[in-house]
């Protein structure tokens, strides 16, 4: 493994597909709530839970944050762990990114990378588990 540290820009350039995916997200999320609100109507958007009855990796995502923009952290944390630890991580990377204007870049040997990969395997194991167990 080699760790070192390189120089970028303070503000990552981000892609047009992640910024129409994340508007066309927020667009269901409000008329989502609007619904909700106004009509009492709480449609499902989950593809996969609509068709098993079981939540999906993510389930809980939106949730989540949600109830991290109204500051309540314990629940958005079980709504879903994963991707609000993976979310704080990503806050932290960027702000550390922002504010020093370095990235820590890491390589892996091919072993590391399938270890990495296994590990990532069974936390995501994990956390579908505790969707399910929780949130039935």
């Amino acid at each position: 493994m080699k760790i070192a540290l390189k120089t970028v820009p303070r503000w990552p350039r981000i892609p047009m597909g992640i910024l129409l995916f994340l508007g066309i997200w927020g667009l269901m999320v409000l008329v989502t709530r609007l619904l909700g609100h106004y009509y009492g109507i709480s449609p499902d958007l989950c593809l996969f839970h609509r068709l098993t009855g079981y939540s999906c990796p993510t389930c809980g995502t939106t949730r989540g944050l949600l109830a991290l923009a109204r500051g309540d952290w314990h629940q958005s944390f079980l709504w879903n762990p994963m991707t609000m630890v993976g979310g704080w991580m990503l806050a932290f990377v960027l702000a550390g990114r922002a504010v020093t204007g370095r990235m820590v870049a890491v390589e892996f040997t091919p072993l590391e990378r399938r270890v990495l990969g296994f590990f990532g395997l069974a936390i995501l194991v994990v956390n579908w588990a505790w969707l399910i167990y929780s949130h039935p």
